[in-house]
C-alpha cells in the first residue's frame, strides 16, 4: 500500500500538466503584475485601494474559468512555473518560449 502512494506521489510530480492550484495561482499573479504595471496602489488614498481590489477581484472571477481551464489543458508545468516566477510582464511573456 505504501508503495502504491509513493508512486501516485511520484507520478503526480512528474506530471507535465500544472495542477489547479497552480493556474489558480498564476491567475492571482498575472493579475498583480497587469496592477503593478498600471502604477499599482502607492500613493492611492484607501477609497482607490478599494476601488482597486474590487477591480482585481472582478478580473479574477470574469477570466477565471477560461484561464483555469485553458491553463490546465493547454501550458506545460514549467511555463506556468516560469510565470510565477516572473517579476514583470517582460518576464512573463518571456515564459511563451518556455
Amino acid at each position: 500500500m505504501k508503495r502504491r502512494v509513493l508512486l501516485l506521489g511520484f507520478l503526480a510530480a512528474c506530471s507535465k500538466a500544472p495542477t489547479d492550484a497552480e493556474c489558480d495561482q498564476l491567475l492571482t499573479h498575472v493579475v498583480e503584475l497587469e496592477v503593478a504595471a498600471a502604477g499599482g496602489a502607492a500613493g492611492a488614498t484607501p477609497e482607490a485601494k478599494a476601488a482597486l481590489e474590487t477591480q482585481r477581484k472582478k478580473v479574477a472571477e470574469s477570466v477565471g474559468k477560461d484561464f483555469l481551464s485553458t491553463c490546465r489543458a493547454d501550458l506545460p508545468r514549467a511555463q506556468v512555473r516560469c510565470g510565477l516566477a516572473a517579476t514583470t510582464l517582460d518576464g512573463l511573456a518571456a515564459c511563451d518560449d518556455t
